[in-house]
């Protein structure tokens, strides 16, 4: 399940454990893209994620500039990685 949102600093916690809560619940990889930088005044929180069907954090990004999260899976697991991007 992909959601691309705009999560606030204070909201990120809350946001998050719901999106682990449903991957559990729904035995679904989770992917969560988060903007990170600021915008219409606000801050961002950043931390695009993604868990798997188990809930377990597979890769996190940084709270803020540009990256992607990346994760496949394989009959070995998961192998996951953060990329961040050069310039915000």
């Amino acid at each position: 399940m992909p959601t691309s949102n705009f999560v606030i600093p204070q909201d990120l916690e809350q946001d998050t454990a719901r999106l682990r809560t449903y991957a559990v619940q729904y035995s679904m990889t989770v992917v969560f893209a988060n903007y990170g930088g600021p915008s219409g005044g606000l801050a961002s929180a950043g931390q695009s994620a993604i868990w798997s069907e188990k809930g377990e954090l597979l890769t996190r990004l940084e709270a803020s500039g540009s990256g992607i999260a990346v994760a496949i899976e394989s009959d070995n697991g998961w192998c996951a990685r953060a990329i961040m991007l050069g310039g915000s």
